[in-house]
């Protein structure tokens, strides 16, 4: 099993890198004026799903919070997860690259005769994410999971709307 040290360091050298861009920021972007928002990802937040729904707060111009439920519906498995994430943006851009780390709970169901509970699923995400001055949301990234390790790099795709 890998261990997240690397995860981790990439999340604080971030931090790091973001917070002296803050001194640097005159203005912040759309996520300090739409703050409360709802958003639906494909294969994205909660992960693993194909479909999820999901609630986020962007506490600070540079940082998202959110958590949400999703939906696993092939006729051969059929899962349902829950969980969170958190993203890290640059300050004052509206169109930013982010990076991301989540945790979820999945449980799997194969064909009606197994079921299965995944507790502590973690995940990285990377990716870039719009918020429009109206507080239109769009967003296009990776998910990699961190212990699940068969389960490869999953592009995802996420929108919805700030308030």
């Amino acid at each position: 099993m890998r261990k997240p040290k690397l995860s981790i360091f990439a999340v604080v050298v971030f931090c790091l890198i973001t917070g002296n861009a803050i001194a640097a920021s005159s203005s912040g972007s759309s996520r300090t004026a739409n703050r409360l928002g709802a958003y639906v990802s494909i294969l994205g937040d909660p992960f693993v799903s194909m479909f999820g729904a999901n609630i986020g707060v962007n506490l600070t111009d540079f940082l998202r919070v959110n958590g949400g439920a999703g939906a696993t519906v092939t006729g051969i498995i059929n899962g349902n997860t829950y969980g969170g994430s958190a993203k890290l943006f640059i300050p004052g851009w509206n169109l930013s690259p982010f990076i991301g780390y989540g945790y979820s709970v999945v449980k799997v169901d194969f064909l009606g005769l197994v079921s299965k509970t995944f507790t502590g699923v973690t995940y990285v995400q990377g990716g870039l994410d719009w918020t429009a001055d109206i507080g239109f949301n769009f967003g296009i990234g990776v998910n990699k999971s961190i212990n699940l390790g068969k389960v490869g790099a999953v592009p995802f795709l996420h929108f919805g709307w700030y308030f």
